[in-house]
């Protein structure tokens, strides 16, 4: 993701614990599980792989269908000094 000149750094997430989660319950790591099973748009599934900004709809849905928090989906990486 590229900034603005104007913008600052606020850091980015990580979706690897999402990942990890599925693992831990079973779920093959198949592409387009979250798309085929209607959790997510095509588009939200691409973002998530790639590390990229999110909303916060699609963000409750995951955790809707997980039923887990935040926290257990992603991690904050802050910007580096």
């Amino acid at each position: 993701m590229r900034l603005r000149t104007d913008e600052k750094d606020l850091g980015r997430f990580n979706y690897s614990p999402l990942f990890e989660l599925m693992k831990k319950r079973g779920i093959p790591k198949t592409r387009w599980f979250l798309t085929a099973n209607n959790i997510v748009a095509n588009k939200s599934e691409i973002k998530i792989r790639n590390n990229e900004p999110i909303s916060s709809n699609t963000i409750a849905s995951i955790c809707n269908y997980f039923n887990c928090q935040p926290c257990d989906i992603m991690k904050y990486i802050p910007p580096e000094q």
